[in-house]
């Protein structure tokens, strides 16, 4: 639950300001925390055995309800409902603007299929 989250959450869903610190913040406690299981493991299945899995289990539940009053709700929500969730300048386009964006793809798409058939000849 925690690993899947470092990754996903930190780069596809903070704004793009804070994006690159969480992500090194994210990597460098993913290096710790894997760093420290390893060394702990031996010794802690040597003490207590089994029971080892359970620090596992808190730490699960402990992320869970802090995901759960800390982390915004995105189901369901656009990227640009999202990215202002964050506080991220969300733009979008006129009628105008999105008239002109679709003309251009189609010269585009035009293009590439002109380009096609050329070298089909």
């Amino acid at each position: 639950m925690i690993n899947s989250t470092t990754w996903t959450y930190a780069a596809e869903i903070l704004p793009i300001a804070l994006r690159s610190k969480v992500m090194g913040l994210g990597a460098l406690s993913h290096f710790v925390v894997n760093v420290a299981i390893t060394q702990a493991g031996p010794t802690a299945f040597a003490n207590i055995k089994q029971n080892y899995y359970y620090v596992f289990v808190g730490c699960s539940f402990f992320f869970l309800v802090m995901a759960y009053f800390y982390f915004p709700e995105t189901k369901q929500k656009s990227l640009e409902e999202v990215a202002a969730a964050f506080g991220d300048k969300v733009v979008l386009p006129d009628a105008n603007g999105l008239k002109t964006e679709e003309a251009i793809f189609k010269a585009k798409t035009d293009h590439q299929q002109v380009e096609m058939a050329k070298s089909d000849v």
